[in-house]
């Protein structure tokens, strides 16, 4: 065990000189780390929590597989990790503060087109809904109050894994004549007083996406080909684990709020 502390020494010591002069400072190293582990995640991981990962790693394979060297990097990185908190002398600087990726990168989906169809898109820079339009086949249907219709959409997507996208409702389309006037805003052309019904798009699903809409208004509204009629986001689909527990085991605290709903905290 001495032999491995001694060599543990040797690399976080005499050899740092020259792993800086490739990498960059080691603690510096850590601490970008995890800012782009944090930025990947959309969780913070602090550089404490960076370093502590590659120990269990070595810590991991050293369980699978016996090597000596398994054990030597994992003391070299405690360390890694004890010279960069004795290096944060600073009281409240021991981390880089996490920031959530500010990329534009957009996720790559792939698509296709079963109609005769306007590609869906956004309608600006920070639009987080893609616009659907209604394929150039479609016939014009007039919708009475009460109304719904189940309109084809023309297009296929691959969704990745743990992804959906979800259709809510456009404010132009949503909204009707009556409440733009009372908002003093000058009447639209195109479908009004239209609102989403069925809008979940699942991982696995792999038929064409259809526009669910019902007319909540109390006018007759029409829709016609090339309608911008519904927005999709695209959005993260983690799966819960449910476990069945009693009733009195379920909540570990007992909230003030409790079981009240359906407008109880406008009291």
């Amino acid at each position: 065990m001495e032999n491995i502390l001694e060599r543990a020494n040797d690399i976080v010591n005499n050899r740092s000189e020259e792993r800086d002069r490739q990498y960059g400072p080691f603690s510096e190293c850590m601490r970008r780390t995890s800012v782009i582990a944090s930025q990947m995640s959309c969780k913070e991981i602090s550089t404490i929590d960076a370093f502590n990962v590659l120990v269990a790693l070595k810590l991991a394979r050293e369980a699978y597989s016996h090597k000596e060297d398994n054990l030597l990097d994992a003391v070299a990185y405690l360390g890694g990790l004890n010279n960069f908190i004795n290096e944060s002398t600073v009281p409240g600087q021991l981390e880089i503060p996490f920031e959530p990726a500010k990329s534009s990168a957009r996720a790559d989906i792939k698509f296709a087109k079963v109609r005769d169809v306007k590609t869906p898109e956004y309608g600006s820079a920070g639009a987080a809904g893609l616009d659907f339009f209604v394929p150039n086949d479609f016939e014009t249907v007039e919708l009475a109050h009460g109304e719904d219709v189940l309109i084809p959409s023309g297009i296929k997507a691959n969704i990745p894994q743990g992804m959906c996208l979800l259709a809510v409702n456009k404010s132009g389309v949503a909204s009707s004549p009556m409440a733009k006037a009372v908002a003093g805003m000058k009447p639209k052309q195109g479908p009004q007083g239209l609102l989403i019904g069925a809008c979940l798009i699942d991982c696995d699903y792999q038929g064409e996406i259809h526009l669910h809409v019902f007319n909540a208004s109390t006018v007759h509204t029409t829709i016609k080909a090339g309608d911008k009629l519904a927005q999709f986001m695209y959005l993260p689909a983690p799966q819960a684990k449910f476990n069945l527990v009693d009733e009195a085991d379920l909540y570990e605290e007992h909230s003030d709020r409790g079981a009240g709903g359906f407008g109880s905290t406008n009291d």
